[in-house]
């Protein structure tokens, strides 16, 4: 076997793809990353193939669909817990409220794979120093969940996989051009399918070179995908501060607050809700899902929507913030026990002190299944297997273990893992990634028969 063919290709540099290569590097299976761009070079600026740098990074099953998303959440956790050690500062625990002026009618999916749960009243969330606008009374709950320094978390992982003794590829040594037939020539026998939207085009193009022909059943699916793709774009402001955002129980703190629909209509006809996730270098604020996309002058195409816009500067021009995540969040802060320099910030709305940000998210167009992870197999010259692991919209942080150890378990089914390789490097951070997954599930052998994935119900999406 020469080296290309022992190793499994890991297509896609970001959260998905970096945690499902340090996972199968760290289980003995040899494993090389093929990205435009990786997180120790990659910026705000580049376009939206490489959207992890602007995710908020809660581990918290919003904003896609999945009958596996709980489960995957949950595995996700696991290994969170595993790696907060390793990963600190980057990776932490913290406070999280959810609260509605328009409540809604039932606990959400995910209340019992996430720790200490706690319903809200409108009174309870006042007490606890809870955002809040004058006039509103809203409920909901809070709860407590991980969250990831994106851009740091992303340096961490990248630097694990290369321990681990896997290796990345990038620029000169991607396929010229990048097309699915290209990466194949690169005579792997094993492809993860980690490039967001363009896993898509990816697999058009896997087919149309008519070196391979698709070859489904014992187990694997068609190789091209049955549903389409949609683009999120998510705008957001960043500022800089330091300080924690505490509540009146000196529990740091992050919130999604959805206000009646009539404040912060969606595009989509929905209620919109906004959001602070502050981070160590600076604040997050949004509330922004449009859903649209790029054309091929690189302009964004979507639905209007009813609100207004600010002008805001980004790093590489003005960006088209929604008002109300400026005005929403701005009343939302001011009600909680702000330190003195975001109460000097949110006192009024000074649009220079904020930088404007816009990532774009991927998830396929259907309204239960917009995560694809499942295998293909083409036929020809020689055999390859394709997983697909690609859709996760912006829940990429938090389903990205869980989606991983299902990719293991697939990969696990087609090859054994390489025994010299096993244990080689890692130290404790291997160690701390294979009891992780073996608290999830034990891996099946090669040959051994797949459960069905989804015995999990429900979706914990809003």
């Amino acid at each position: 076997m020469t080296h290309s063919e022992s190793r499994v290709a890991v297509i896609g540099g970001g959260v998905t793809g970096l945690t499902t290569a340090t996972l199968l590097q760290a289980h003995g299976y040899p494993t090389t990353v093929y990205a435009t761009a990786l997180p120790e070079t990659a910026t705000l600026t580049q376009p939206p193939w490489f959207a992890s740098l602007h995710a908020a990074a809660s581990i918290l099953p919003h904003s896609v669909a999945s009958s596996h998303i709980l489960r995957w959440t949950q595995t996700s956790q696991r290994f969170f817990a595993a790696l907060i050690d390793e990963a600190r500062p980057s990776v932490r625990r913290q406070r999280h409220y959810e609260l509605f002026e328009d409540p809604p009618v039932s606990d959400p999916d995910y209340r019992d794979v996430v720790s200490d749960f706690r319903q809200l009243s409108a009174a309870d969330a006042r007490a606890l120093g809870a955002p809040t606008r004058d006039g509103a009374s809203p409920s909901g709950w809070c709860f407590s969940i991980y969250f990831c320094e994106a851009p740091p978390y992303l340096r961490f992982l990248e630097s694990a996989f290369l321990e681990l003794g896997g290796e990345c590829r990038t620029d000169s040594a991607l396929p010229d051009p990048p097309l699915m037939a290209g990466y194949l020539a690169l005579d792997h026998q094993i492809y993860v399918l980690c490039a967001g939207q363009a896993s898509g085009a990816l697999l058009e193009d896997a087919l149309a070179s008519g070196d391979f022909a698709d070859s489904p059943g014992d187990g694997f699916v068609p190789t091209l995908d049955p549903f389409g793709g949609r683009l999120i774009r998510g705008l957001y402001l960043s500022v800089l501060l330091k300080e924690p955002l505490c509540d009146r129980e000196g529990r740091a703190f992050s919130y999604n607050y959805t206000p009646a629909h009539s404040t912060y209509p969606a595009a989509d006809g929905g209620s919109a809700d906004v959001y602070c996730y502050p981070r160590r270098v600076g604040w997050l604020l949004g509330g922004s899902r449009e859903v649209g996309r790029v054309d091929c002058s690189g302009d964004w195409q979507g639905l209007p929507g009813e609100v207004s816009r600010l002008s805001v500067r980004g790093v590489s021009g003005l960006v088209p913030i929604p008002e109300p995540v400026l005005r929403l969040n701005g009343e939302l802060l001011r009600s909680t026990p702000l330190g003195p320099d975001a109460a000097s910030v949110f006192a009024s709305a000074d649009l220079s002190r904020f930088v404007a940000g816009c990532g774009f998210r991927f998830v396929r167009d259907s309204d239960t299944e917009q995560v694809r992870v499942e295998s293909s197999r083409l036929s020809g010259v020689s055999e390859k297997v394709i997983v697909h692991n690609y859709g996760h919209g912006g829940a990429g942080f938090t389903l990205s273990w869980g989606c991983a150890l299902d990719v293991l378990s697939a990969v696990a089914r087609t090859r054994s893992p390489e025994a010299s390789q096993s244990g080689v490097r890692g130290g404790t951070l291997a160690d701390s990634l294979r009891s992780a997954a073996e608290r999830s599930h034990p891996l099946r052998a090669p040959g051994a028969p797949a459960d069905r994935v989804g015995n999990v119900p429900g979706g914990g999406t809003r």
